[in-house]
Protein backbone atom coordinates (compact mmCIF):
# COMPACT_ATOMS: atom_id res chain seq x y z
CA UNK A 1 0.00 0.00 0.00
CA UNK A 2 1.32 3.44 -0.89
CA UNK A 3 0.95 6.42 1.37
CA UNK A 4 0.16 9.71 -0.27
CA UNK A 5 1.87 12.72 1.27
CA UNK A 6 -0.52 15.59 1.90
CA UNK A 7 1.20 18.93 1.36
CA UNK A 8 0.16 22.23 2.86
CA UNK A 9 -2.18 24.26 0.68
CA UNK A 10 -1.18 27.93 0.45
CA UNK A 11 0.95 27.45 3.57
CA UNK A 12 -1.94 25.96 5.60
CA UNK A 13 -1.43 22.55 7.23
CA UNK A 14 -4.73 21.20 5.89
CA UNK A 15 -4.59 17.77 7.59
CA UNK A 16 -4.24 19.47 10.98
CA UNK A 17 -6.93 21.99 10.05
CA UNK A 18 -9.43 19.26 9.17
CA UNK A 19 -8.50 17.24 12.27
CA UNK A 20 -9.20 20.35 14.36
CA UNK A 21 -12.56 20.89 12.66
CA UNK A 22 -13.49 17.25 13.34
CA UNK A 23 -12.43 17.53 17.00
CA UNK A 24 -14.55 20.68 17.45
CA UNK A 25 -17.54 18.97 15.82
CA UNK A 26 -17.19 16.16 18.38
CA UNK A 27 -16.50 18.49 21.34
CA UNK A 28 -17.90 21.99 20.64
CA UNK A 29 -16.57 23.34 23.96
CA UNK A 30 -13.06 23.17 22.45
CA UNK A 31 -14.00 26.16 20.27
CA UNK A 32 -14.64 28.48 23.24
CA UNK A 33 -11.70 30.85 23.64
CA UNK A 34 -11.04 33.66 26.10
CA UNK A 35 -8.21 36.11 25.46
CA UNK A 36 -6.63 38.50 27.96
CA UNK A 37 -4.47 41.60 27.62
CA UNK A 38 -3.17 44.39 29.81
CA UNK A 39 -2.84 48.01 28.76
CA UNK A 40 -0.51 50.75 29.99
CA UNK A 41 -1.11 54.42 29.30
CA UNK A 42 2.07 56.18 28.17
CA UNK A 43 1.04 59.79 27.53
CA UNK A 44 -1.74 61.66 25.77
CA UNK A 45 -3.37 59.18 23.37
CA UNK A 46 -0.35 56.84 23.34
CA UNK A 47 -0.69 53.44 25.08
CA UNK A 48 0.90 49.98 25.02
CA UNK A 49 -1.12 46.75 25.12
CA UNK A 50 0.37 43.34 25.94
CA UNK A 51 -1.54 40.15 25.12
CA UNK A 52 -1.40 37.60 27.92
CA UNK A 53 -2.40 33.97 28.33
CA UNK A 54 -5.54 32.65 26.71
CA UNK A 55 -7.96 29.80 27.35
CA UNK A 56 -9.22 27.50 24.62
CA UNK A 57 -8.94 24.04 23.08
CA UNK A 58 -9.33 22.52 26.52
CA UNK A 59 -6.59 24.42 28.36
CA UNK A 60 -4.78 27.63 29.22
CA UNK A 61 -2.01 28.66 26.83
CA UNK A 62 0.85 31.17 26.79
CA UNK A 63 2.12 32.91 23.66
CA UNK A 64 5.49 31.48 22.63
CA UNK A 65 6.89 34.99 22.19
CA UNK A 66 6.04 38.10 24.17
CA UNK A 67 4.91 41.08 22.13
CA UNK A 68 3.16 44.40 22.54
CA UNK A 69 0.98 46.70 20.48
CA UNK A 70 1.49 50.44 20.71
CA UNK A 71 -1.39 52.67 19.73
CA UNK A 72 -1.69 56.41 19.28
CA UNK A 73 -3.68 58.90 17.27
CA UNK A 74 -2.40 61.17 14.51
CA UNK A 75 -1.67 64.81 15.28
CA UNK A 76 -4.95 65.88 13.68
CA UNK A 77 -6.67 63.88 16.46
CA UNK A 78 -4.48 65.35 19.24
CA UNK A 79 -2.00 62.44 19.19
CA UNK A 80 1.63 62.22 18.20
CA UNK A 81 1.28 59.67 15.39
CA UNK A 82 3.80 57.30 17.01
CA UNK A 83 1.72 54.20 16.25
CA UNK A 84 -1.43 53.00 14.48
CA UNK A 85 -4.78 54.04 15.93
CA UNK A 86 -6.96 51.51 17.76
CA UNK A 87 -9.36 51.63 14.78
CA UNK A 88 -6.50 50.66 12.44
CA UNK A 89 -5.72 47.70 14.72
CA UNK A 90 -9.39 46.73 14.59
CA UNK A 91 -9.26 46.75 10.78
CA UNK A 92 -6.04 44.70 10.93
CA UNK A 93 -7.75 42.16 13.21
CA UNK A 94 -10.85 41.83 11.07
CA UNK A 95 -8.88 41.56 7.83
CA UNK A 96 -6.50 39.04 9.41
CA UNK A 97 -9.49 36.90 10.45
CA UNK A 98 -10.97 37.07 6.95
CA UNK A 99 -7.65 36.15 5.36
CA UNK A 100 -6.72 33.35 7.78
CA UNK A 101 -10.21 31.94 8.12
Amino acid sequence: MTTREVKPMNGVDTPTLFATINAVEEQPELAKFRFRASNRWVSGTHSVTAPERFDGAGGTHEHTHGFTFESDHPQVLVGTGKAPTPVEYLMYGLLGCLTAG
